[in-house]
Formats: C-alpha cells, structure tokens, sequence
C-alpha cells in the first residue's frame, strides 16, 4: 500500500506541476490542488487502515476483530477494497 500510495502521489503531483509549469497557475493554487487532490485520493483509505491497525496489539481485541472477519466475509472485502484504492 505504501508503494501504491507513492506512486499515485506521484501522478498527481505531476498534473498540478503540469499546470504551473505551463504557467496556467500559480505555485500557491498548485499547491492547494496537490493537498486537495492528494486528501481526496487517500484521506479514507488511510482512515479505514489506521481503524483496522487499531484493532490489533492486543489479543483478546485482535481475536474479536479476526472473529468478526470471519463471520462476515463480505465486511473484509470491503475493508481491502477501501485500503488498496484503485489501479491507474
């Protein structure tokens, strides 16, 4: 995930800088666009994954969230789909 995440960054970097490059707009305005795009792209991806890290450390809570998993295999596939975003 911390590879996808980079990457992506990286992708939206280079659109916001595309645009200040050519001069379209201002290094202020790039740098809004890139925290915007940038809060836009994993603020809940990383929302979900610090809950999900945050059940885990101490047994008797990571067996309770393991066992939830595992009752509702639907809930996990929702929990990886929003940690690993999308291909680009």
């Amino acid at each position: 995930n911390g590879m996808s995440i980079a990457m992506h960054s990286t992708k939206i970097f280079s659109q916001a800088a595309d645009d200040f490059l050519g001069h379209r707009i201002s290094l202020d305005k790039m740098l809004e666009n890139y925290k915007r795009a940038w809060i836009s792209q994993f603020s809940k991806r990383l929302k979900v994954g610090r809950f999900v890290q945050s059940r885990f450390g101490k047994d008797w809570q990571t067996n309770i969230f393991i066992g939830v998993l595992k009752q509702f295999p639907q809930l996990t596939s929702r929990i990886i789909k929003a940690t690993h975003g999308e291909r680009f």
